[in-house]
């Protein structure tokens, strides 16, 4: 994350390696994974910020300053590694299941969507393509290796899982830790 280190500390933050802070506001600007590059309406060229989280964020490709955007998926949770063939780009999350039920955005499920991005002039939809329903409900459930073929999407599922016990570790890993089937 893009913070400046005097404000560090005002902020509400709980990162994986870093925090908790327990600042007055959310500090979740510019994340910093991957860049993705996408054109959006009109071949504007669009840069997109991405993290495991839904709080991917838009810089202006030319002079890299923040500006207004999100992602809008139904999740907490976005792949930060989506799968772009040079026309559209695919990325996976959690999802909701479908009708009633648990909380829209809970990070346990086991619920596994693919949807593809759509730049808009503002912010950046996805529209559902895909949907797994998995053996058992995962914690933070990410694939850093999709891949979009003409007949089947293919992804390696990671998630959480409670690390007992506890270390030193600062933020989300002194409790939790990549789980395993």
């Amino acid at each position: 994350l893009l913070v400046r280190r005097h404000r560090y500390q005002s902020c509400l933050f709980f990162g994986t390696g870093t925090g908790p802070t327990a600042g007055a506001h959310l500090c979740f600007t510019n994340p910093g994974v991957n860049l993705l590059p996408l054109r959006g309406p009109g071949a504007e060229q669009q840069l997109w910020l991405t993290i495991d989280t839904a709080s991917w964020g838009r810089v202006d490709p030319q002079t890299l300053a923040t500006l207004p955007g999100r992602a809008v998926v139904d999740s907490l949770v976005l792949n930060a590694h989506p799968a772009c063939d040079g026309s559209a780009c695919f990325v996976q999350h959690p999802c909701p299941k479908p009708g009633p039920g648990p909380v829209p955005g809970s990070p346990l499920t086991d619920q596994a969507c693919f949807s593809l991005l759509r730049p808009t002039a503002g912010d950046l939809r996805t529209v559902l393509v895909s949907r797994a329903t998995l053996p058992r409900k995962k914690l933070i459930q990410h694939s850093h290796s999709p891949c979009v073929t003409p007949r089947f999407v293919l992804a390696k599922l990671d998630s959480f899982g409670a690390r007992s016990p506890l270390n030193t570790n600062g933020g989300m890993l002194r409790f939790l830790h990549q789980a395993r089937d």
